[in-house]
Formats: C-alpha cells, sequence, structure tokens
C-alpha cells in the first residue's frame, strides 16, 4: 500500500522505485500484486508514465484516508512527527491486528486465536509495534500481555482506519458495474428495527448483489461497536450522552411516546384515561438504562405507588405476544406505532400526551466518508421518516 500511494502520486513507476530507493522490478511487481489480489487494473502504462484508472483513483482516496487515519492515531498516542511519519509506512496489518485482538480479547491466548496467529506469532508481532513506535504499548499481565489503557485507543483508531481498505474494495466493483457491497448496521431494540427492515428491503431493488449484517444490542454497545469499526451505522433513538468527539448523530423523525394496549382491552372503552388507571395494570417496562425506562419513571414518579413491572424488555417480539394474551400496557413512540400500521391489534389509548420524547435517527462516525452504497441507505432512511 506504501509503494501503490507514491506511485499514484507520482503516477510513474520509475520514479517511484527512485524515491523509495527501490529497483523498478519489485515496485511493479507489487502494483502487480496488488492489482491481481484486487482483481481490476490500476493503471495504464505507457512510455510516459501510468495513469490511473478509475479503480485506481478509488483505492488511492482511500489509501490516503487510511495513512491519514494511522498518522493521526499515532500522533494522539504520542509518537514524536517525525517518528509517526516514518511509522505510519512501517507498521503491517498483522502488527494492528495483534494490537486490535489483544485490546478486545479477555486473554492473550484468546487473542492469538481471534488473530489466526500462534502466540509465538502474536507476541512478535506485538513487539515489532513497540519498536516501531518507539513506545510502551503492552504490559505484563496475567494472561499474557495486555494493551495499556491508551493503546486500547490506538487500537480502536487504527481498526478503523483499515476500514478504508475494505470501502475501496466495495467501491472499485460498483465503479466496474457491480451493484453489491456490504452495509454492517446496528439496530437498537424496537426504533431500529421499525426502520431497518422496510429500508433493507428498498435498499437491495438498487443494489441486489448487496450485503447486509445486522447486529441487535443496546445503545452504549452498538456504539461501542461503531467507534472501532466493526459497524457502519447505528439505527435507533439519538441520545444526547452517545454523541462524542469521534461519532455523530443524526435526528430524522421526534416523535412523543404513547401508551399502547390491545384493542380490546377495558381501557380501549374509556373515553379518557387517568394516570391512576394505568398504574391498576400491569406493564411491560423498558429495560434500565434505556431513554424509554426514564420516561416510564418519571411518568410514574409523582404516584405514592406506582405500578412495578413483572417484565423489562425491548423486544417486540416479546412484547407483542405478552400484550395479546394479557391486560398488560406498555409505551412506544407514536412514529413506531404509525409505522407498522398500528402494530397489529394493538391501539394507542386516549391518555394525556406524554411530552418527553426522543429523536429517532441514526449515528455515524464523525468524518467518515461514506460509499455510494451507505449514502443510498441514509437517502432511503431519510426518506421514510420524512
Amino acid at each position: 500500500m506504501r509503494i501503490f500511494a507514491h506511485a499514484a502520486d507520482l503516477q510513474n513507476l520509475r520514479r517511484t522505485a527512485e524515491v523509495l530507493s527501490m529497483s523498478q522490478p519489485a515496485v511493479t511487481q507489487a502494483i502487480t500484486r496488488l492489482e491481481e489480489e484486487l482483481d481490476c487494473q490500476l493503471f495504464d502504462r505507457n512510455s510516459a508514465g501510468s495513469l490511473m484508472r478509475p479503480e485506481g483513483r478509488v483505492l488511492a482516496r482511500r489509501t490516503e484516508l487510511m495513512f491519514q487515519q494511522i498518522e493521526a492515531a499515532l500522533g494522539e498516542f504520542g509518537v514524536p512527527v517525525r517518528r509517526a511519519d516514518t511509522a505510519t509506512y512501517q507498521i503491517t496489518r498483522s502488527q494492528i491486528r495483534a494490537l486490535t485482538e489483544i485490546a478486545r480479547s479477555i486473554s492473550f491466548a484468546d487473542a492469538a486465536r481471534k488473530a489466526g496467529l500462534s502466540t509465538v506469532a502474536l507476541h512478535r508481532a506485538a513487539r515489532d509495534l513497540e519498536r516501531n513506535l518507539g513506545k510502551q504499548v503492552f504490559v505484563a499481565g496475567q494472561s499474557g500481555f495486555v494493551a495499556t489503557r491508551n493503546a486500547e485507543q490506538l487500537a480502536r483508531r487504527l481498526a478503523v482506519a483499515l476500514r478504508e481498505i475494505d470501502w475501496a474494495v466495495d467501491e472499485i466493483a460498483q465503479v466496474r458495474g457491480h451493484r453489491g457491497g456490504t452495509l454492517r448496521l446496528g439496530a437498537m431494540p424496537l426504533a431500529g428495527g421499525f426502520l431497518l427492515g422496510r429500508a433493507l428491503d428498498e435498499i437491495m431493488r438498487h443494489y441486489p448483489a448487496m450485503h447486509a449484517v445486522v447486529h441487535t444490542a443496546d445503545a452504549r454497545e452498538l456504539t461501542t461497536r461503531l467507534r472501532r469499526g466493526d459497524l457502519d451505522i447505528v439505527v435507533g433513538m439519538n441520545r444526547p450522552q452517545l454523541e462524542t468527539d469521534d461519532v455523530v448523530q443524526e435526528p430524522m423523525v421526534f416523535s412523543p411516546f404513547v401508551v399502547i394496549a390491545r384493542r380490546d382491552h377495558p381501557l380501549t372503552r374509556k373515553t379518557e384515561v387517568s394516570l391512576d388507571d394505568l398504574s391498576e395494570f400491569d406493564w411491560i417496562a423498558p429495560t434500565f438504562g434505556s431513554t424509554r425506562r426514564g420516561v416510564f419513571n418519571s411518568l410514574f414518579a409523582r404516584m405514592s405507588k406506582p405500578p412495578i413491572p413483572k417484565v423489562e424488555t425491548n423486544s417486540l417480539t416479546t412484547i407483542r405476544t405478552l400484550m395479546s394474551v394479557s391486560d398488560r400496557l406498555t409505551m412506544i413512540t407514536r412514529f413506531e406505532f404509525e409505522f407498522e400500521h398500528g402494530v397489529a391489534d394493538f391501539q394507542i389509548l386516549p391518555f394525556e400526551q406524554i411530552t418527553e420524547g426522543n429523536a429517532i435517527g441514526v449515528i455515524q462516525r464523525r468524518n467518515w466518508q461514506p460509499t455510494a452504497l451507505h449514502l443510498k441507505f441514509l437517502d432511503i432512511l431519510r426518506q421514510q421518516t420524512t
């Protein structure tokens, strides 16, 4: 990648070899190997030089972004500027993989297994990384090396940098007419699931060869995965505390919460439902720590004996099943209710408006450069929430 970056800048393999103090055949061999791995031609070679093809321009842009992020991450880690400039091109994929797996794993042996390396090879890669950076990255733990706290941040930044090459591969395929690519998505319970199903169905009409991987978890877990590059986009409720220096939220629709019950519930026969009425029935409450749970708690905060829910879940399937066979109540946003055409056999109770609500939208990494597939998917989400 270092050789390609210089060749893309100079567009002349002979001059690239001179700058890197390499032989021209070695440079040519490296570029040829890269083209074989990508199954495409990156340059049109002639006597005047090597002009980049569209595929080459895509890879050059992503490669530049990758090296910029690596250099910035090393600078943030405290590597001196001059050394960081050199280390940016000396660091290897195996060294980054060693760091990221050690930072994520519960033991050194577990990290070696996940990295697909022997413990000896992982140890060597870890030590080589420390020599390249001239700083301590690992400390001895009970089960082998563990990353220092600052190194965990470095691991996250480097893992995101390497994803640029994955996106380059997708974009090169799209340049060549392949309507594919990969979406790595996070879906928060309820809100994320409501939006994702239809959006995925629509995006596959435009990109029939695409592949989507959807992970469902709570907001904190999904944001952690997003920050370390495992996910590209998280869909669900926006929360102020989730936004950090490297994560940004885009609200797409704001919707208040409503109380719902099955259609033949006793409270559906009333023209007006009071707080006392609601407290007489069992509730399916959101889990602790969620925005919904905060709204639920504040709704009954002024009561001396608020309802004590026997079930706490954010699973729509569980909620639907329990409510369809009982008089239990729950709370969702009006948007979720309307988006799912009334959530099957349930209806909104005539209870006073719950003024508290939250924005539903997406979370992305700040300054991220999405592919055309990502941009189209985001456009579909925006259209569906308009």
